[in-house]
């Protein structure tokens, strides 16, 4: 099946003109459908699942496009599906120009069964369903990951991975939480998606300032 190629200009933050809650990233995805000519229904399984999985872990493309069904924990715990060993690659600038080499490491991600997050997580079981444990979840390229974010929602990737900083933000509370989540080695980069406390702060004051 053909698909259409195109440069697309690269993304950033500034692009980002709202910040949407878990209910309209859900009825984007679920809103529109690539017009495949056959299996449709298991493709838009499959294309749900990936963007589900682009919000709900905050991965990058070549993070989520290595997963495995294998790599699903199904069992383990009744309130959630748990990735486990999800890798996550960083770019650490001094490691890169002393050794010439990625730092990567791999964490378990959970996604929960209940709460305003577990529409996403029943979208990636529907595909987990369809799907055997030898192969990838998603057998094409980043290129095509692109094509269809960009079809479906008129998003991009980084925009999924934005999304899901700033939903964690506001559970964490705490940038250095949510860097390591993110797989971020900058505090700073993550420090945006925190909010102010207020109430937090007034207990912090009265408690430290007796």
């Amino acid at each position: 099946m053909a698909f259409p190629l195109g440069k697309t200009r690269k993304r950033t933050l500034k692009d980002i003109d709202e910040w949407l809650n878990p209910e309209e990233i859900y009825a984007l995805i679920v809103g529109k459908t690539w017009p495949y000519k056959e299996r449709l229904g298991f493709y838009q399984k499959r294309d749900r699942c990936l963007m589900s999985l682009y919000f709900l872990t905050g991965g990058r493309n070549n993070e989520v496009l290595k997963l495995r069904k294998i790599n699903f924990d199904l069992i383990s715990d009744p309130q959630f599906i748990i990735i486990k060993g999800m890798y996550i690659s960083k770019r650490a600038k001094k490691t890169i120009a002393r050794y010439g080499a990625k730092v990567s490491r791999r964490i378990n991600i959970r996604l929960p069964l209940s709460g305003r997050l577990s529409p996403f997580t029943i979208l990636v079981l529907d595909y987990l369903d369809v799907i055997n444990n030898e192969n990838k979840l998603f057998e094409f390229s980043v290129r095509r990951s692109h094509q269809i974010i960009k079809f479906v929602t008129g998003k991009w990737v980084h925009w999924f991975r934005a999304m899901c900083e700033n939903f964690y933000g506001q559970v964490f509370r705490d940038a250095v939480k949510l860097a390591k989540f993110m797989g971020v080695t900058n505090v700073q980069s993550v420090m945006a998606y925190i909010p102010f406390d207020e109430k937090a702060y007034e207990k912090d004051l009265l408690e430290r300032t007796k």
